[in-house]
């Protein structure tokens, strides 16, 4: 199979992935229960071991308390993941025009400080200042001796 087919084939696969499990009703952390639509690309694991990361995808939360940003967390360190990329599939699927900038895509490089066995957040923080976890990945970094 070439590389185009490969691409052009991943890609359909994605955009069915996530026309099944992009919507979600989610519990803020203040107890509310809001509508948020989500899906994240990459990463697709629940456990990560390397010390960059490139995390992407994107949240919809509607135009009552709309998403502001997205942030990734471990501990006292956070990374802000440049919320308000566009994305023109995503207003299409929902049918929405308001929803074309509901991107977010960064790779970072993890910071020393983490030990092993933390936890990744993946968090998206409305503008009432609700937060809202969209994922979560244990980080277990590979130790050379």
């Amino acid at each position: 199979m070439s590389r185009d087919v490969r691409h052009v084939t991943y890609r359909a696969l994605s955009i069915l992935a996530f026309c099944f499990f992009a919507s979600l009703a989610v519990k803020a952390e203040g107890g509310a229960s809001q509508s948020l639509e989500f899906f994240l690309d990459f990463p697709g694991v629940d456990l990560w071991q390397e010390s960059d990361i490139e995390i992407g995808g994107w949240a919809w939360g509607g135009s009552e308390d709309p998403i502001v940003s997205v942030v990734v967390e471990a501990d006292a360190w956070s990374e802000q993941l440049g919320y308000g990329a566009e994305r023109g599939d995503v207003a299409t699927y929902l049918n929405d025009p308001a929803a074309v900038n509901t991107g977010f895509r960064a790779r970072l490089r993890l910071p020393s400080s983490l030990g092993s066995d933390n936890s990744l957040s993946i968090v998206a923080y409305r503008q009432s200042g609700d937060k809202v976890e969209l994922k979560n990945i244990r980080y277990r970094p590979i130790i050379l001796s």
